[in-house]
């Protein structure tokens, strides 16, 4: 709110205050007598609140300064009682210029005097409402504040988790590629170094288009070929209208890996992971199957998975709360299936 804004609301609120007694003892008089003259009672009621308002800022500093809190009011007290006696005599003073001049009428000092306390204090009253309104909603917002850094800070370690354990992976294919195909073992420190450049780049962000995060896992893709050749296929069916939705960033190369380190990687044969996205009521799906041993035990959250089930989990629960649902179970075929359903968000 701007200076002109608080004076002009300032000046309201005593307005206010002088309109609604004025109608109050036009109303007084009304039901006494037959005739009302409603143009002194206004003029002496604006007058007694405006006088208020002059006086009104040293009795919300002296407020605000000799706060009435738990732990200061003992001390404070007395000032305040001091400061309502000076500041309702200097209202008896200022009254003796301002009443004359609307027609106002003689009234006893003892009146006055008992009439100025009262109002003092409703001042100081509303005054400390606010005081403590506004600590509340102080502290209500730094409390808010500290729970998204907490929940932005663990985040950030479930996410960085995933990138020690990913390289450590990769880094390993590439040590065993070392001793079959030296050039592909360099192909393959190409592409990790494209796939970390396109991580670092993203490095700070929780959520990032599906588009992206797809082009981030046909990184990872190229390298799992490069180490396991033709044992490895990939099947995509990615529907258009996916693709510029807010998916959290590296939720999807953790699932895929999960499912080619347990499912492909053991087997001679290899076999087939596919992902399959799509868009309806408001929801987005996406879902990772495999053709292989499905989880072991049953169990998809189990230590023997990884930390890829885990760890997602947890990081869906921080985002996004009972508003998701990730879903892992054995396929009646065979094979593993991991269902993501994140609530749409456009980019």
């Amino acid at each position: 709110m701007s200076r002109a804004q608080r004076v002009v609301a300032f000046v309201g609120i005593w307005t206010v205050l002088g309109l609604f007694f004025a109608s109050r003892s036009i109303l007084i008089y009304s039901l006494s007598q037959d005739e009302v003259d409603w143009i002194l009672p206004l003029k002496l009621s604006l007058a007694e609140w405006y006088s208020w308002g002059l006086l009104a800022p040293a009795v919300l500093s002296l407020s605000r300064r000799f706060s009435l809190g738990p732990k200061v009011w003992r001390r404070n007290l007395p000032i305040q009682i001091a400061a309502g006696l000076i500041i309702s005599t200097a209202k008896i003073v200022l009254d003796g210029f301002v009443q004359p001049l609307v027609g106002g009428y003689p009234s006893t000092l003892a009146y006055k005097l008992h009439t100025n306390l009262v109002t003092f204090w409703a001042i100081i009253a509303v005054s400390q409402a606010i005081l403590y309104y506004r600590k509340y909603r102080d502290r209500e917002l730094e409390a808010t504040q500290l729970e998204a850094k907490l929940a932005q800070a663990q985040l950030n370690v479930l996410k960085s988790e995933l990138h020690p354990h990913f390289l450590f992976n990769t880094l390993h294919g590439i040590s065993t590629l070392m001793h079959r195909d030296v050039e592909a073992a360099d192909r393959m420190l190409s592409r990790l170094g494209d796939l970390l450049r396109h991580s670092l780049e993203h490095l700070g962000e929780q959520k990032t288009p599906l588009r992206e995060e797809l082009d981030f896992l046909s990184l990872y893709l190229e390298i799992e070929k490069m180490r396991l050749g033709e044992r490895l296929s990939v099947e995509l069916d990615v529907a258009p209208d996916t693709l510029d939705l807010d998916v959290p960033s590296l939720v999807l190369q953790p699932l895929v890996e999960n499912a080619i380190r347990h499912a492909i990687a053991p087997r001679a044969k290899g076999g087939r992971v596919s992902i399959h996205t799509a868009r309806s009521n408001g929801r987005l799906t996406v879902r990772i199957e495999d053709d292989g041993p499905g989880f072991p035990g049953g169990d998809p959250f189990s230590s023997k998975t990884g930390i890829g089930l885990a760890n997602t989990k947890a990081r869906l629960e921080h985002l996004y709360g009972a508003d998701h649902e990730l879903r892992a179970t054995n396929a009646a075929t065979g094979g593993a299936i991991v269902v993501l359903e994140l609530p749409v968000e456009e980019r």
